[in-house]
Protein backbone atom coordinates (compact mmCIF):
# COMPACT_ATOMS: atom_id res chain seq x y z
CA UNK A 1 0.00 0.00 0.00
CA UNK A 2 1.86 3.43 -1.35
CA UNK A 3 0.98 5.54 1.87
CA UNK A 4 1.14 9.54 1.93
CA UNK A 5 4.08 10.65 4.71
CA UNK A 6 3.17 13.30 6.52
CA UNK A 7 5.23 15.87 4.35
CA UNK A 8 3.76 14.88 1.36
CA UNK A 9 0.17 15.49 2.71
CA UNK A 10 1.36 18.53 4.26
CA UNK A 11 2.31 19.71 0.45
CA UNK A 12 -0.87 18.74 -0.96
CA UNK A 13 -2.93 20.72 1.66
CA UNK A 14 -0.36 24.01 1.19
CA UNK A 15 -0.50 23.64 -2.82
CA UNK A 16 -4.84 23.79 -2.56
CA UNK A 17 -5.74 25.81 0.06
CA UNK A 18 -2.16 28.08 0.41
CA UNK A 19 -0.85 28.31 -2.96
CA UNK A 20 1.51 31.69 -1.62
CA UNK A 21 2.84 29.48 1.42
CA UNK A 22 3.24 26.70 -0.98
CA UNK A 23 5.48 28.79 -3.83
CA UNK A 24 7.68 30.21 -0.80
CA UNK A 25 8.57 26.96 0.30
CA UNK A 26 8.38 24.66 -2.11
CA UNK A 27 12.16 23.70 -2.21
CA UNK A 28 12.40 23.05 1.10
CA UNK A 29 8.73 20.90 0.87
CA UNK A 30 10.12 18.79 -1.71
CA UNK A 31 6.83 19.95 -3.89
CA UNK A 32 6.54 18.28 -6.73
CA UNK A 33 6.11 20.51 -10.03
CA UNK A 34 2.75 18.73 -10.13
CA UNK A 35 1.99 20.44 -6.96
CA UNK A 36 3.67 23.69 -7.91
CA UNK A 37 0.85 23.60 -10.98
CA UNK A 38 -1.88 22.64 -8.43
CA UNK A 39 -0.62 25.98 -6.11
CA UNK A 40 -0.64 27.85 -9.46
CA UNK A 41 -4.24 26.72 -10.43
CA UNK A 42 -5.89 27.49 -6.85
CA UNK A 43 -4.23 30.83 -7.11
CA UNK A 44 -5.40 31.55 -10.67
CA UNK A 45 -8.90 30.50 -9.67
CA UNK A 46 -8.85 32.54 -6.91
CA UNK A 47 -7.67 35.26 -8.91
CA UNK A 48 -9.77 34.91 -11.37
CA UNK A 49 -13.18 34.93 -9.14
CA UNK A 50 -12.16 37.80 -7.70
CA UNK A 51 -12.00 39.56 -11.25
CA UNK A 52 -15.97 38.10 -11.18
CA UNK A 53 -16.14 35.10 -13.72
CA UNK A 54 -17.79 32.12 -12.12
CA UNK A 55 -14.96 29.23 -11.75
CA UNK A 56 -17.15 25.75 -12.71
CA UNK A 57 -14.64 23.03 -12.65
CA UNK A 58 -11.19 22.48 -12.36
CA UNK A 59 -9.17 19.63 -14.12
CA UNK A 60 -11.98 18.74 -16.43
CA UNK A 61 -11.24 16.07 -18.74
CA UNK A 62 -13.02 16.35 -22.02
CA UNK A 63 -12.83 14.46 -25.01
CA UNK A 64 -10.33 16.64 -26.60
CA UNK A 65 -8.21 17.06 -23.77
CA UNK A 66 -7.63 18.56 -20.62
CA UNK A 67 -8.92 22.31 -19.11
CA UNK A 68 -6.85 23.39 -16.62
CA UNK A 69 -10.11 25.79 -15.08
CA UNK A 70 -13.75 25.84 -15.88
CA UNK A 71 -14.88 29.31 -15.99
CA UNK A 72 -18.10 31.38 -17.19
CA UNK A 73 -18.19 35.27 -17.96
CA UNK A 74 -21.15 36.97 -19.05
CA UNK A 75 -22.16 34.17 -20.89
CA UNK A 76 -19.36 32.82 -22.40
CA UNK A 77 -17.07 29.53 -21.43
CA UNK A 78 -13.65 30.49 -20.74
CA UNK A 79 -11.60 27.26 -21.12
CA UNK A 80 -8.48 28.70 -18.74
CA UNK A 81 -4.85 27.06 -19.08
CA UNK A 82 -2.62 28.16 -16.05
CA UNK A 83 1.49 28.13 -16.43
CA UNK A 84 3.11 28.44 -13.39
CA UNK A 85 7.06 29.19 -13.28
CA UNK A 86 9.86 31.08 -12.74
CA UNK A 87 9.70 34.30 -15.01
CA UNK A 88 13.05 36.58 -15.98
CA UNK A 89 12.66 39.27 -18.05
CA UNK A 90 12.89 37.57 -21.78
CA UNK A 91 11.34 34.94 -20.51
CA UNK A 92 7.47 34.52 -19.13
CA UNK A 93 5.48 31.50 -18.59
CA UNK A 94 2.93 31.56 -20.70
CA UNK A 95 5.94 31.43 -23.17
CA UNK A 96 5.57 27.40 -22.90
CA UNK A 97 2.27 27.16 -24.79
CA UNK A 98 3.47 26.47 -28.17
CA UNK A 99 1.65 25.46 -31.44
CA UNK A 100 1.02 22.18 -30.53
CA UNK A 101 -0.33 23.03 -26.84
CA UNK A 102 -2.64 26.04 -28.53
CA UNK A 103 -4.46 23.74 -30.72
CA UNK A 104 -5.20 21.36 -28.22
CA UNK A 105 -6.40 24.23 -26.04
CA UNK A 106 -8.67 25.53 -29.08
CA UNK A 107 -10.00 21.38 -29.54
CA UNK A 108 -11.22 21.33 -26.18
CA UNK A 109 -12.19 24.03 -26.42
CA UNK A 110 -14.40 23.48 -29.07
CA UNK A 111 -15.39 20.36 -27.26
CA UNK A 112 -16.64 22.44 -24.13
CA UNK A 113 -18.96 24.72 -26.64
CA UNK A 114 -20.57 21.55 -28.31
CA UNK A 115 -20.80 19.77 -24.74
CA UNK A 116 -22.24 22.86 -22.32
CA UNK A 117 -23.73 24.80 -25.56
CA UNK A 118 -22.86 28.18 -26.37
CA UNK A 119 -19.37 30.06 -27.10
CA UNK A 120 -15.89 29.19 -25.90
CA UNK A 121 -13.04 31.20 -25.11
CA UNK A 122 -9.61 30.35 -24.24
CA UNK A 123 -7.82 32.29 -21.96
CA UNK A 124 -4.33 31.86 -20.00
CA UNK A 125 -3.32 32.64 -16.60
CA UNK A 126 0.45 33.68 -15.88
CA UNK A 127 1.72 32.61 -12.37
CA UNK A 128 5.06 34.43 -11.98
CA UNK A 129 7.60 33.39 -9.74
CA UNK A 130 10.72 34.85 -8.27
CA UNK A 131 13.69 33.21 -8.11
CA UNK A 132 13.51 32.80 -4.02
CA UNK A 133 9.94 30.69 -4.78
CA UNK A 134 8.10 34.06 -3.95
CA UNK A 135 4.77 35.34 -5.94
CA UNK A 136 5.87 37.40 -8.48
CA UNK A 137 2.80 38.35 -10.02
CA UNK A 138 -0.56 37.25 -11.93
CA UNK A 139 -1.27 37.87 -15.41
CA UNK A 140 -4.29 37.36 -17.39
CA UNK A 141 -4.24 36.61 -20.86
CA UNK A 142 -7.73 36.85 -22.31
CA UNK A 143 -9.13 35.67 -25.64
CA UNK A 144 -6.21 34.18 -27.38
CA UNK A 145 -6.37 33.45 -31.01
CA UNK A 146 -3.30 32.22 -31.70
CA UNK A 147 0.17 31.27 -29.02
CA UNK A 148 1.41 34.14 -26.80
Amino acid sequence: MNRATPRTRLASLLATHLPRVAFRFARHLGLSDEQVGRAGEALAARWLARAGLEIHARRLQTRCGEVDLLARDAGTWVCVEVKTGHAGPRFRPAGRIDRRKFLRLRAAADCVASEFGGRARIDVVEVALRDNGRLDGVRHLRSLDAPP
